[in-house]
């Protein structure tokens, strides 16, 4: 079991890169959630809604083909 300082170690790492394959509608599905969450729930926390439209702009930049999954 994770101690709450493991939690916060994971929490803030910021140079971990981590691949998830995705199809093209899961792809469009999460830029479609993390919209509707900065756009209708929105967020006191200035440092989550900076990360989560960077995370936004990011996944604008990929490519979504249709015909296969996203690269």
């Amino acid at each position: 079991m994770k101690s709450s300082t493991d939690r916060e170690d994971c929490a803030m790492d910021t140079q971990t890169l981590v691949t998830v394959p995705l199809t093209a509608s899961e792809l469009r599905l999460i830029r479609s959630a993390l919209l509707a969450f900065v756009t209708n729930f929105g967020h006191d926390e200035a440092d989550v809604l900076h990360a989560t439209q960077h995370l936004l702009t990011k996944l604008a930049d990929l490519p979504v083909d249709a015909s296969g999954p996203a690269a």
